[in-house]
């Protein structure tokens, strides 16, 4: 699974979020457009919540619907089951 910011002006961009994205928070790789990226290990089944933390101050994705979860609105994902028709 990948993420990407695009963030040019940024020093550092890292993926953190709950314990079934895997162990982060991930640190991502800026292209030479701009964009952040990272790919981690595809994550557990289920709902995820994650955000950036983006030059040390926790963002959410612009391109993620927002949900209430760790105390704070957040970005979130939904990781289907093998074999699940969503």
């Amino acid at each position: 699974m990948t993420f990407e910011l695009h963030r040019a002006d940024a020093r550092s961009i890292q993926v953190a979020g709950g314990d079934g994205l895997g162990k982060g928070p991930f640190p991502m790789t800026q292209g030479a457009d701009g964009t952040w990226s990272v790919t981690i290990p595809h994550p557990v089944p289920g709902f995820h919540y994650y955000w950036f933390v983006l030059d040390g101050v926790d963002v959410n994705d612009p391109t993620s619907l927002t949900y209430f979860g760790y105390g704070k609105e957040t970005s979130g994902i939904e990781i289907p089951e093998p074999g699940a028709d969503y």
